[in-house]
C-alpha cells in the first residue's frame, strides 16, 4: 500500500526526467523567448514555417493586413484571430506533464510533438521509473498494465529503441 502512495510522486519525477533530458538539436541551447511576428494576407502566411526548439517560450503575433484570418497549432490548443488591421498574439511552452504522460501511455495514440520526451523514457529511463509509471497510468486511466506495456514495446520497435530490455 506505501508503494501506491508514492506513484504519483514517481510518475511526476519521470516526467521530470523526460523534461530534462529531451534530445536536443546538436547545437544545444537553454531555452529562451522567442517571438514571430506572422503577416496574413491574402490567406497567405508569411513566414509560412518556423522552427522552435524545444522548451523555448514561443509568442506568435498574427497580423491582419485585410480580413479576418485565423492560425492554430496542431496539438498545442493554440488558437487566435485578427481582425484586419489588428494584431492578434498569443504565447505557449511545451511541456508533458504527468496527467498527459499517463494519458499518451495508456491511450497508445503518440503525438509527433511528444515523440522525443517518449523515445527519450524508453532508451534512458531506469527500468523502476518505467514500471511506476506503466502501473500509475494503468490506474489512473482505467486500463490494464498489460495494454500498457505492449504500447511501450510498439513504441520501442517503431523508434527503434537501442535498449536491450526492448528486443
Amino acid at each position: 500500500m506505501r508503494l501506491f502512495s508514492k506513484v504519483p510522486w514517481i510518475l511526476g519525477g519521470l516526467a521530470a526526467l523526460l523534461i530534462a533530458f529531451v534530445p536536443l538539436p546538436a547545437r544545444s541551447h537553454a531555452p529562451t523567448e522567442v517571438t514571430y511576428e506572422i503577416n496574413a494576407s491574402r490567406f497567405e502566411y508569411l513566414p509560412a514555417e518556423i522552427k522552435v526548439n524545444p522548451g523555448d517560450r514561443v509568442t506568435l503575433k498574427l497580423i491582419s493586413t485585410d480580413v479576418v484570418h485565423g492560425l492554430a497549432i496542431d496539438g498545442y490548443d493554440v488558437e487566435m484571430t485578427a481582425d484586419p488591421g489588428q494584431t492578434a498574439s498569443v504565447s505557449y511552452r511545451q511541456s508533458l506533464t504527468p496527467k498527459l504522460l499517463a494519458t499518451v501511455l495508456a491511450s497508445g495514440e503518440l503525438p509527433a510533438k511528444w515523440l522525443p520526451h517518449v523515445s527519450t523514457m524508453l532508451d534512458e529511463a531506469p527500468a523502476k521509473f518505467i514500471v511506476s509509471a506503466v502501473e500509475e497510468a494503468a490506474r489512473s486511466q482505467g486500463v490494464p498494465a498489460k495494454m500498457v506495456w505492449q504500447h511501450l514495446l510498439r513504441w520501442a520497435h517503431e523508434l527503434k529503441s537501442p535498449r536491450s530490455a526492448w528486443a
